[in-house]
């Protein structure tokens, strides 16, 4: 099963479609089975297309490139989180070429105001790896250091949420906006989740998935590992992981970040 994750930075790339339609070639050409992605926006003021989905929406537009060249049929969620810059709304989503048996969206944080950029949301979606039931998670969770909306407290809720299906294989998959060498990482695998990235790469805990914007003053480092794909059991195990969209092929602020999982004998 391969899973990839990417926040798309909520519309503020230049050549945005031809970086819409790279994505959507990537999904193709790597055959994935379902990507996670955070900062999906549509316009406030643009047409619905179909219930609360725009026309510009940005999984709606990758869907529709992607099958428009894939042999398999690819299918999208995606929800409202909050708004941003003023005119777009945010969201979290999943596109997947396997049937989608159910959606659950909650949100983690202390505030679920969408006129707040710090609320955060999680889509869940229920799959079949044929005869193996999978929970995927989308996440894009806060700052660990925020005073008002810690990733600690967004964790737990996450953590707790997850924990209903205790026997359920999961993939926690997103940006958790925060590096591997922190104590939020490290709250992270302290419940046993599993940094499937680092299962077919050793060597990759220090593979930033985040660079600072030109032109924007941060409180952080220059390059962050912030995007992970985590899981809840090692039943399914990397074989491969890689990163795309790096500096000299960007799509985004974030690079997307990819592991095959095969299940365990």
């Amino acid at each position: 099963m391969k899973i990839m994750a990417l926040n798309l930075n909520s519309y503020q790339e230049d050549n945005q479609e031809e970086k819409f339609r790279r994505i959507a070639d990537k999904i193709i050409d790597e055959e994935i089975d379902a990507m996670c992605f955070s900062e999906a926006s549509q316009r406030i003021n643009t047409p619905y297309a179909h219930d609360h989905i725009r026309e510009d929406n940005a999984l709606k537009i990758i869907c529709d490139m992607v099958n428009e060249k894939a042999k398999d049929t690819y299918h999208y969620a995606w929800d409202f989180s909050h708004f941003g810059f003023t005119i777009y709304e945010e969201g979290i989503g999943i596109i997947t070429r396997c049937p989608i048996e159910k959606v659950e969206c909650r949100y983690i944080s202390k505030t679920a105001d969408t006129f707040s950029y710090k609320s955060r949301k999680v889509m869940k979606i229920t799959l079949w790896d044929h005869d193996q039931k999978i929970n995927v998670y989308s996440v894009h969770l806060g700052w660990g250091d925020d005073e008002y909306e810690p990733f600690e407290y967004q964790f737990q809720q996450l953590d707790q949420w997850i924990k209903e299906e205790p026997d359920v294989f999961t993939v926690i998959s997103g940006d958790f906006s925060n590096d591997y060498n922190t104590r939020y990482y490290d709250m992270v695998v302290s419940q046993s989740y599993v940094d499937q990235y680092l299962q077919a790469n050793p060597e990759g805990m220090n593979d930033y998935t985040f660079i600072n914007p030109s032109g924007i003053e941060f409180r952080h480092a220059e390059k962050l590992r912030l995007d992970y794909i985590f899981t809840n059991t090692n039943d399914y195990r990397a074989i491969d992981a890689k990163r795309f969209f790096l500096e000299g092929d960007r799509v985004s602020d974030h690079v997307a970040i990819y592991v095959e999982l095969e299940k365990a004998a």
